[in-house]
């Protein structure tokens, strides 16, 4: 659950008027402190310095060299387009989502392995 980014107490949706409506995914208030928080619309998420996933909002993404044909690929054109650019090819593994993207990842954003139990496996003990 989401919680408030001052107090870090409870929020709760609220309802959006019509130009919030364009701009936001949705709007939120704590229900402590009455701060309002909102999500904006992928199409404005452009305009960042840094990728994250069009879907959750995530920053800590992993980088493909090829497409895993079981996880979703965007079908948003533009971003179709990209890979005649030869952007690379980026996967959110909290909601399994690929899409290419021109920008970099976040310096404080750690890369998520995909491997993480083939460092285990290929460990071999002596003794």
């Amino acid at each position: 659950m989401i919680g408030c980014a001052s107090c870090g107490g409870p929020v709760a949706r609220k309802q959006r008027n019509f130009l919030q409506r364009l701009f936001f995914r949705a709007v939120y208030r704590c229900e402590d402190c009455h701060l309002r928080m909102s999500r904006p619309r992928s199409f404005l998420t452009v305009l960042n310095r840094y990728v994250e996933c069009p879907r959750c909002g995530t920053r800590q993404l992993s980088r493909l060299t090829a497409i895993d044909r079981i996880d979703g690929i965007t079908r948003n054109p533009f971003r179709r387009i990209l890979k005649l650019v030869g952007c690379p090819l980026y996967h959110c593994t909290f909601c399994r989502f690929q899409f290419r993207d021109w920008r970099k990842r976040a310096p404080d954003a750690r890369p998520v392995s995909r491997s993480g139990g083939e460092k285990a496996r290929s460990v071999v003990s002596t003794g």
